[in-house]
């Protein structure tokens, strides 16, 4: 190899040139260093790049509840669309914690997160609202905000619920209880809404004995509702829940003996 190489320490303009042995020993490792793979080359740092652009090329998702079995396919669904964009997914659970929602959702934007999709959001998030007045970029998923400028992408919680009871009311039965999800959530309140909206379309509207309202959607919840409806004195047939977690817990209450917990 046929090098010139020019020593730092004197103007270029000047022509100093090193010997000939560090010559060849500064193209042997130039040659050993290129032929290297790219990545093992260089490791581009996004935090110093984010100075310059203001971008981290990372998409937060905040979930209610990470071991729901709901959440799996959805987060491989947005690593599968964003990761061929440059784009990495950072996931946080707040285990239905509105205090602990409006920590992560701070901590992300801090961290310079380009963007949040929020499957865990309470119908009036202030945290989430102002941050979107401020320019973050943000979804809500499964669950809506009351903030026109969020958009959301959701299931017909009303249609899916007209199904529900009228199968249960075609099976015979007229005496249902609802265990629903937290209203303060979007999910709890439109779940709620649709199952008082169609058993009064079948005649067939609980009283408020047959009504369990949960704090979270989790089985322990579940468990701890189906306790409330069994001791309650109007006895029910059938039994509708917000959602799979809250089942599995009223499901296995039910099936434990009396005084077990």
């Amino acid at each position: 190899m046929n090098m010139q190489v020019l020593d730092p320490r004197h103007d270029r303009s000047g022509g100093y040139k090193v010997d000939a042995s560090r010559g060849e020993r500064i193209g042997r490792v130039s040659s050993e260093w290129f032929s290297r793979p790219a990545d093992e080359r260089y490791r581009p740092n996004h935090v110093a790049r984010g100075l310059k652009t203001r971008r981290t090329r990372s998409i937060g998702v905040v979930l209610s509840d990470i071991t729901n079995d709901v959440f799996p396919p959805i987060i491989k669904g947005i690593e599968t669309e964003m990761m061929p964009h440059g784009y990495v997914v950072m996931l946080a659970n707040t285990d239905g914690s509105e205090e602990k929602e409006t920590l992560i959702i701070n901590e992300f934007l801090n961290r310079g997160i380009d963007a949040l999709i929020i499957a865990s959001a309470y119908r009036r998030q202030e945290t989430i609202s102002r941050a979107s007045k401020e320019g973050a970029v943000i979804v809500a998923l499964n669950r809506a905000v009351q903030d026109d400028s969020i958009s959301s992408v959701l299931h017909d919680d009303f249609s899916g619920m007209r199904q529900i009871v009228g199968h249960i009311f075609e099976l015979g039965h007229r005496k249902i209880a609802f265990v629903s999800g937290p209203t303060a959530t979007w999910t709890g309140k439109e779940r709620m809404d649709a199952f008082m909206h169609w058993s009064r379309e079948y005649g067939i509207a609980p009283s408020d004995d047959l009504i369990a309202e949960t704090t979270n959607y989790t089985d322990d919840d579940g468990a701890r509702a189906a306790e409330k409806l069994l001791s309650a004195k109007d006895k029910f047939t059938a039994i509708v829940t917000a959602n799979d977690d809250l089942a599995y817990g009223d499901g296995a209450r039910r099936k434990s003996p009396p005084g077990s917990a």
